[in-house]
């Protein structure tokens, strides 16, 4: 009979010990990237969001001045207008989670009546 060649317990420990760092480290890949990804999809949302709220504001160029909030999927939407003699002030802004400023946006749009 010839010898048998077989892995020792310690290179079979040692393989699973890699096995597991290497696991680890894909998981905590996959993790982050979906974070990224739902970030960058909550931003590109509140943005849309600001973009068609500036567009109506343009739309109104140099009527009283306007503000609110708005509280919705996105986060919390603060809004403004201020009319000036020729120029319409416009600013908006989108709060994700708690105190963390996602989008933000001004504008200075001219009016011509």
């Amino acid at each position: 009979m010839t010898p048998r060649r077989a892995f020792t317990l310690v290179e079979v420990l040692v393989a699973l010990l890699l096995l597991a760092v290497a696991v680890a480290a894909l998981t905590a890949t996959i993790s982050a990237d979906r974070h990224v990804r739902t970030t960058a999809v909550a931003r590109a949302e509140a943005a849309n969001q600001l973009r068609e709220r500036l567009e109506m504001l343009a739309a109104r160029c140099g009527t009283a001045d306007t503000g609110g909030i708005n509280v919705g999927a996105f986060g919390v939407e603060r809004w403004r207008g201020s009319a000036a003699t020729d120029v319409w002030s416009l600013a908006d802004s989108v709060y994700g989670s708690p105190g963390t400023l996602t989008v933000a946006l001004e504008a200075q749009v001219p009016c011509h009546r």
